[in-house]
């Protein structure tokens, strides 16, 4: 486990512009969030949560992190080669379309569900309820698709979606397990963050935002981290796509 934040930390050492491109949007989202009156309490959060500004730069900074497992894929299967993850690679590119498509479909649904069924008057019990299932439902599936992410970031495409699922059959226990176990202590801390925010002075609540936009920065990559591990795990596809990184470099 140890080894997941030892791996994500080396990515934000040997990438710091990467790394900050994604503080620094969630430094935007903060500020919108700011001037809306979100952290002036708990009623103000609630009051504030569907501000339009709000929400776009939800969206602009969750594609970023899926970049970022794309950029950090690419780090870690070259053996945290700091020129991998931008190194042009259009074969890798068109691979990873179908896995941005995969993301920003559940993007829709998880944030922009909720919207759509709240002007629908869908009741908020249910609502929430069947969020959270959603939720969980989509976090249990996500690791069997470690592999498909690693073959597609790394150009190699020996492993699509269907045959990823499958080859995390036998090690799926272990997989979700070790992602719950990496993810969970850095989510909690960063809802921690967001209602220690609440309620205080300016210089306290933004020395709070911006150790929270550390943290999502850290977080992109221990995600990625984890599932470049899985993939080891399943079948190895993250050293023979190891091979094919360095190959492409040689040739670039």
């Amino acid at each position: 486990m140890a080894d997941i934040y030892v791996r994500a930390g080396r990515y934000v050492a040997r990438c710091p512009w990467l790394f900050l491109a994604v503080v620094a949007a969630e430094m935007v989202q903060h500020a919108i969030e700011y001037r809306a009156g979100f952290y002036d309490g708990i009623a103000a959060m609630k009051a504030a949560e569907g501000d339009v500004l709000r929400m776009a730069m939800g969206h602009v900074k969750v594609l970023l992190l899926f970049a970022t497992t794309y950029w950090a894929l690419r780090f870690l299967a070259a053996g945290d080669d700091p020129a991998a993850p931008t190194r042009r690679d259009p074969r890798a590119m068109a691979l990873y379309v179908p896995v941005m498509l995969w993301g920003v479909f559940w993007l829709l649904v998880v944030q922009d569900g909720p919207i759509l069924a709240r002007a629908m008057n869908v009741p908020a019990r249910p609502l929430g309820i069947g969020l959270l299932v959603v939720i969980l439902a989509s976090t249990a599936f996500e690791v069997t698709l470690s592999a498909w992410k690693v073959s597609a970031a790394t150009g190699d495409g020996g492993v699509g979606f269907r045959r990823s699922i499958r080859m995390t059959r036998g090690h799926y226990a272990w997989s979700l397990g070790m992602t719950i176990a990496a993810m969970l202590p850095a989510m909690v801390l960063h809802y921690a963050l967001a209602f220690a925010a609440l309620g205080r002075g300016p210089m306290a609540t933004w020395t709070v935002l911006l150790g929270d936009s550390l943290l999502v920065g850290y977080m992109a990559p221990v995600m990625a981290a984890a599932v470049f591990a899985v993939a080891q795990r399943v079948g190895g596809e993250a050293r023979s796509a190891d091979a094919h990184l360095t190959r492409a470099g040689a040739r670039t």
